[in-house]
This record gives C-alpha cells, sequence and structure tokens, in this order.
C-alpha cells in the first residue's frame, strides 16, 4: 500500500512539473505576445521574455514584428488587385 501511495504521488509530481514547463512561454525580442483573459482590460502584451499562460482561462498569440518585403514584376507602375482589376503603384527606390 506504501509503495502505491509512493509511486502515486511521484506520478502527481511528474505530472505537475510537466505542466508547468508545457505552459511556460518564451517569446524572443522580434515577437510580440497577446495573453488574452487577463487582466483589467481583459489582455496583456509583452516584448520579449516569458510569460506563464494558465490553461483553459488564457489563450496565447504571437505576432512576428520583422519588416516583410515584396515585390512585383508588372509593368511599370501597375500591380493586379484581387478581382483581376489593375491598380497604380508608386514605389521609391
Amino acid at each position: 500500500m506504501i509503495g502505491f501511495i509512493g509511486v502515486l504521488i511521484f506520478l502527481l509530481g511528474i505530472t505537475v512539473v510537466y505542466q508547468l514547463i508545457s505552459k511556460l512561454r518564451i517569446v524572443e525580442a522580434n515577437t510580440l505576445a497577446v495573453i488574452a483573459g487577463k487582466g483589467s482590460r481583459g489582455f496583456q502584451t509583452l516584448r520579449g521574455g516569458r510569460v506563464f499562460v494558465l490553461p483553459i482561462i488564457q489563450k496565447f498569440f504571437d505576432m512576428d514584428l520583422r519588416p516583410h518585403t515584396t515585390s512585383h514584376r508588372r509593368g511599370k507602375g501597375q500591380a493586379v488587385a484581387r478581382g483581376v482589376s489593375t491598380a497604380q503603384v508608386t514605389a521609391l527606390r
């Protein structure tokens, strides 16, 4: 009986440690994290660092803050928008 209780406590301890590690989120410096469901505003933002997300109560979203560039190979000053309509584009070089 003592062995069963010892194994049960050991397994519960491992489960708690696993939950703590899996719910800890690391946010890089070039990433913005939004934790929904916490605070008076209903959300919390974090840029770089660590945050513990409570299961069921909170939800974790992240957004990459690195600049994204794109190019087009259409005629000079033209681009095709959704719906196959052309749009005039002014770009800096």
